[in-house]
């Protein structure tokens, strides 16, 4: 067997723009993506989030070591839980608003 590579998908290329270009504090710690499954985790001081998937995806939120599904923060993000751009897209700008609330200082 070879060695293992990270494949891109297009949700890992989406959500690694995104970040660079509306949250560019957050560094990329992971990914993987392993048809179907993808996972891909970003980190700031303060913060760090987890974004995976497969047919649906979620986020999770880790503040200060506590870990909160996004749900919680914005119940509207059940409505787009199954894995497309746009429903990517739409929690992502949630999530950026939520981020931009947490490291204020």
């Amino acid at each position: 067997m070879g060695s293992i590579m990270v494949k891109e998908n297009e949700y890992l290329l989406y959500i690694k723009c995104f970040f660079e270009e509306n949250l560019p504090d957050y560094k990329l710690q992971q990914e993987n993506f392993h048809d179907p499954f993808w996972y891909v985790e970003y980190k700031n001081q303060k913060v760090s989030v987890i974004i995976s998937g497969d047919i649906g995806f979620q986020i999770t939120v880790d503040f200060l070591g506590a870990k909160y599904p996004f749900w919680q923060y914005d119940y509207s993000v059940n409505e787009k839980s199954k894995t497309s751009i746009e429903n990517i897209e739409d929690q992502l700008s949630s999530l950026r608003k939520l981020l931009l609330d947490l490291t204020k200082e």
